[in-house]
């Protein structure tokens, strides 16, 4: 297999150098090869597809969504191995780019290395530590998210309960539950008016003016 460099492989592909240097850091590119500041990519290595969105390319992303989305419906179900395996690679490839954006000088694959506990030789210790927090800021949003649907599901389901059945709504056996085991003497509604009239009567009072 025969490589060229960055340089060519801009000119065959019609983009920017600086662009492919980009593609090659994204490991977009099957079977490159680096050897120091170098990438030697393969002749036959196809350009990858345009992800960046702008007015041409709106039906590009729209049939590459469509093409994964029956590539990823083929492989279901998947294993917990698979799934977990996706979730370390989404969360990978998020802190990458959310701190690229900012500046950050880690490359993917260093990104990886440093959620994994690994130090990075010759990039600040900054870049560390922002590949860090943002991991950590993530998970912590993803366990609020979390318990905020739980929340949502318990009052929707409460609220259908009160609907359909109000004597088996929570709210309805909680009350039971408390007057059940209450030391107060229970009065039945019709004689609630004679209770009140006869307690009123003991303090003293009358009922009526």
């Amino acid at each position: 297999m025969g490589y060229i460099k960055v340089s060519e492989a801009a000119e065959k592909w019609g983009i920017s150098p600086r662009r492919v240097r980009k593609l090659c850091e994204e490991n977009r590119i099957e079977g490159v090869i680096r050897k120091g500041k170098l990438y030697m990519i393969p002749k036959d290595a196809s350009k990858p597809a345009d992800r960046r969105i702008s007015r041409r390319n709106f039906t590009a992303v729209f049939d590459d969504i469509d093409r994964k989305l029956k590539e990823l419906s083929s492989m279901r179900p998947l294993t917990e191995g698979e799934v977990q395996r996706l979730r370390e690679q989404f969360l990978i490839e998020y802190t990458y780019n959310s701190n690229a954006i900012e500046g950050n000088t880690l490359t993917l694959q260093e990104t990886a290395m440093v959620l994994q506990g690994i130090t990075i030789d010759q990039k600040p210790l900054k870049d560390h530590l922002e590949a860090i927090g943002h991991k950590e800021a993530f998970l912590y949003e993803l366990s609020l998210l979390l318990a905020l649907v739980l929340f949502i599901l318990s009052a929707a389901k409460n609220s259908f309960m009160e609907i359909i059945s109000p004597e088996a709504s929570p709210s309805a056996l909680r009350l039971s539950l408390i007057l059940s085991t209450s030391d107060f003497i229970k009065s039945t509604p019709d004689k609630s008016k004679s209770d009140s009239s006869e307690k009123f009567s003991n303090l003293g009072f009358s009922s009526r003016r």
